[in-house]
C-alpha cells in the first residue's frame, strides 16, 4: 500500500478544495474585489514533445509550488500542502520540500528521487519501480503552470488528489 505522506504526488504535490474537482468560477467569487489569481489553470498540453519537457523542468529547473490542492473527501488537508515545493530538474532528478506545516503521520520533510516525463500519455512518474511510485496525469500544462491527478491508496480505499502547481 503506497503511503499518502510520502508519495510524490503529494509533493508535487509534484501537491484545490477538497471536492472531486476545482470550481474556478466559485473560486474566483470567493476573492475580495480587486483580487484576481495570477495564474491561469491551463486544460491543455503543448503538442510539441520539446516543449512539453521544457515547460516541465525549464532550462535547467523549475521549483514547483501548489497554488490549489484537493485529496478527494478529506476537508481542510490542503493547507498543509499549500506551503511544499517540488523542485524537477532537467537531469530527471526531484528535490522535494514539505515546507513548515506538516501533515501529521508519516509526513516526510523532505525527500529526493528520479522521475520520468512520459510526454506520449502525458504524465509524469515518480520512483518508478519503487513503493513509492505515482503517476501524475498532466491535464493541463502552459508556461508557468501545471494542472495534475492521480490516485493514491489510503488504507486500502482510492482516493483522487488534484493539484495546480505554479514555476516559481
Amino acid at each position: 500500500m503506497k503511503n499518502i505522506f510520502k508519495s510524490p504526488l503529494l509533493y508535487l504535490a509534484l501537491l484545490v478544495g477538497a471536492c472531486n474537482s476545482f470550481d474556478q468560477e466559485a473560486f474566483n467569487e470567493g476573492l475580495q474585489d480587486g483580487q484576481e489569481l495570477d495564474y491561469t489553470v491551463p486544460t491543455e498540453v503543448p503538442a510539441d514533445e520539446s516543449e512539453f519537457k521544457l515547460l516541465i523542468h525549464g532550462d535547467d529547473k523549475n521549483q514547483w509550488t501548489p497554488e490549489e490542492f484537493t485529496l478527494e473527501g478529506l476537508l481542510g488537508f490542503q493547507d498543509c500542502r499549500l506551503d511544499d515545493t517540488m523542485t524537477l530538474r532537467q537531469d530527471g532528478t526531484y528535490q522535494f520540500d514539505g515546507g513548515t506545516m506538516s501533515c501529521g503521520g508519516d509526513d516526510v520533510a523532505e525527500r529526493s528521487g528520479v522521475y520520468i516525463q512520459d510526454y506520449v500519455n502525458k504524465r509524469l512518474i515518480f520512483d518508478e519501480g519503487t513503493s513509492d511510485e505515482v503517476t501524475m496525469q498532466i491535464s493541463g500544462l502552459d508556461q508557468g503552470v501545471i494542472a495534475v491527478s492521480g490516485e493514491v491508496a489510503i488504507f486500502g480505499v482510492p482516493m483522487t488528489v488534484r493539484g495546480v502547481y505554479t514555476a516559481q
